[in-house]
């Protein structure tokens, strides 16, 4: 059944219009969303969004909502998303990156590394931000809008910029 879902996504609701929304499309986007992922209820996926091997490199929690124009490219590792996650629109996710160590080899011949992005309970990701591979967004954090991450954030943390750097803490924890 998996399988008929996953055509439904890709063919169908993956690539309605907006005013969709007034008949269903949304909700039937959505339905299909959790069923190919497994993600809890009350879980929402935007329009346009483009996730490599949806069915195995995306693990999402309850509550989650993903605004539109998400990406998530990712061959090996999965990008795993806690509970009341919110992600903002246009936000990318990245678990593969190029190897480029060897200057006598061309890059495009290198292959590739793969480390998992993990987001945990209660994150929100600003929009058009971009998570690099091997990150995990502490419990609590704020990524502001447009920030690149390529470290790890610790938890009731707020980052923004490019890089992210530290911007001030939620709470005393």
């Amino acid at each position: 059944m998996k399988i008929i879902y996953l055509i439904l996504f890709h063919l169908v609701a993956k690539n309605l219009p907006w005013y969709s929304k007034y008949i269903g499309g949304k909700k039937f986007r959505n339905f299909l969303f959790r069923k190919i992922t497994g993600a809890g209820e009350k879980t929402s996926l935007g329009e346009r969004s483009n996730i490599m091997n949806i069915t195995t490199l995306l693990k999402v929690g309850n509550n989650v909502s993903i605004a539109d124009g998400f990406r998530l490219t990712a061959f090996k590792e999965p990008a795993i998303l806690g509970n009341n996650v919110i992600i903002g629109f246009d936000v990318t996710l990245v678990t593969t990156q190029h190897n480029y160590e060897d200057p006598n080899q061309a890059i495009k011949n290198q292959g590739y590394r793969d480390k998992k992005i993990i987001i945990e309970d209660d994150v929100g990701v600003g929009a058009r931000s971009f998570i690099m591979p091997g990150v995990t967004l502490g419990r609590g954090c704020y990524v502001g809008a447009n920030a690149v991450v390529t470290k790890d954030v610790e938890p009731y943390t707020v980052v923004g910029g490019i890089p992210a750097k530290f911007i001030k803490k939620r709470k005393n924890t």
